[in-house]
């Protein structure tokens, strides 16, 4: 016996559009009000919480102008033909480590004041813990100093941009003078005891 397979005459082909329907919606907010009117205030509350505490910061930037130096005797080094001048490039890497070294940022700091000894710990009478409790100080303005400073070089120049982030302007301006004033020093240092050696 042969059951046939009856090919329904009506197919269905598309399912029936939904309708929006705004009542819809509009119930759904009207039963969750309060839930949404809670996290709402909770995200404000948060906002204004983070902006009252928010420390403003401000960039200082200045420019240091590299002195060319001579190659040094012996060395082939060209720019043409794709090739790197590599004293040229490791000069500039060692004056961008010395802007950044802890015996300039040190000199910084003392200049300007940025040590700022603990007076919670304990302090007892002595010479040494005094002497320890300011090489920290020191150590930690360093560290903040070093935070807040940012070396970039310009693309095919000779020039540093020292930028220092701060919370107050005129010591972000300040800090970033100091830098740059230091790091000047320290090239006039450097002149002048290659002289005495020579």
């Amino acid at each position: 016996m042969n059951v046939g397979f009856k090919i329904p005459a009506k197919l269905d082909t598309e399912p029936s559009e939904r309708a929006v329907d705004l009542r819809e919606y509009l119930n759904f907010v009207w039963r969750h009000w309060m839930l949404i009117a809670s996290v709402t205030g909770l995200g404000f509350l948060v906002a204004a919480a983070y902006l009252a505490r928010a420390t403003p910061l401000y960039t200082a930037t200045t420019q240091v102008l590299l002195e060319q130096r001579d190659k040094a005797p012996g060395l082939d080094a060209f720019n043409d033909g794709g090739r790197i001048d590599t004293y040229s490039y490791s000069y500039v890497e060692n004056q961008l480590a010395i802007l950044k070294s802890d015996s300039l940022l040190r000199r910084v700091v003392i200049k300007e004041q940025l040590a700022e000894p603990s007076t919670t710990e304990g302090q007892t009478s002595g010479q040494n813990n005094d002497s320890a409790y300011a090489e920290r100080a020191i150590v930690d303005g360093i560290n903040r100093l070093r935070g807040a400073l940012a070396v970039s070089r310009e693309v095919q120049g000779q020039v540093f941009n020292i930028a220092i982030t701060w919370g107050d302007p005129v010591r972000a301006a300040r800090l970033a003078n100091a830098v740059a004033d230091a790091y000047v020093v320290d090239q006039l240092d450097a002149r002048l005891e290659s002289a005495k050696r020579a």
